[in-house]
């Protein structure tokens, strides 16, 4: 059976965040901009980037639709400038009382779960919606792409201790079709010290692959204009058909 709060610790974990920021936290801060602007984190998993944020300065609203990520968010991270909400793109148009956002960051792998046109361009039109004039996007997801450009599936493996416990996991990416991509997450947990894992799950997780030339209309059709590509956040002169990570920065248009 999946347990969403151990997905939450081994979520948290697998990353090594002091590193992370070291290399995109300076485009993070040069994007938002003015420490006055109003900031939607959408997809903030367990709150990582929000913290990072508010401890410089900004007021974040950090959104995200796993109950158990928004519950260790609340549970591991208290900071006055940050408001954490269980909250998806389509729930934006029933949040009442909704600030008006200058900036949106929508960089945790988002878009891939947004599985058609349609869909993609009515949660964007939804976003736009709630931001104000001017306003400005980020949107980073993991480029498949070059993953389906491969026959075999790709295994990704890792170990490490947290809370007490040992996790296990590993990463499966397989080809489904041209256009999408599966995602195999593996878990093992024991206690800390203990022989035997206690704890087995396996969880499968279908993806759909967006390219540049896909994203760029739908994008500019939901209610943006488009301003800049990248590869990872603080990567502006990326080789997008080889960089693992695509961003672009938008602009809502008036």
């Amino acid at each position: 059976m999946w347990d969403s709060n151990l997905t939450a610790i081994w979520f948290d974990y697998k990353v090594d965040w002091k590193e992370r920021f070291k290399k995109e936290g300076k485009a993070l801060i040069d994007f938002l901009g003015s420490a006055s602007n109003k900031i939607l984190d959408l997809g903030c998993g367990t709150g990582r980037h929000a913290e990072f944020l508010a401890n410089n300065g900004f007021t974040i609203w950090a959104a995200d639709p796993g109950g158990a990520m928004i519950r260790y968010a609340n549970e591991h991270i208290s900071h006055p400038k940050i408001t954490f909400l269980k909250m998806d793109a389509y729930d934006l148009e029933e949040w009442e009382e909704c600030p008006k956002f200058d900036r949106v960051l929508l960089i945790g792998n988002v878009i891939p779960h947004w599985h058609c046109k349609n869909e993609l361009i009515a949660n964007l039109m939804a976003i736009s919606a709630i931001m104000s004039e001017n306003g400005r996007i980020m949107i980073s997801l993991s480029n498949y792409i070059t993953r389906e450009n491969k026959d075999q599936e790709i295994s990704k493996e890792m170990n490490f201790q947290a809370e007490n416990k040992e996790f296990q996991s590993e990463h499966i990416f397989g080809k489904i079709s041209e256009k999408d991509t599966y995602l195999k997450i593996r878990l093992k947990v024991r206690e800390k010290g203990e022989e035997d894992w206690n704890h087995f799950e396996e969880r499968n997780v279908n993806l759909t692959v967006w390219t540049v030339d896909e994203l760029i209309p739908l994008i500019e059709a939901s209610g943006f204009r488009l301003l800049e590509t990248r590869g990872k956040l603080f990567d502006i002169d990326a080789d997008l058909n080889l960089s693992d990570t695509i961003t672009l920065i938008a602009k809502k248009t008036e």
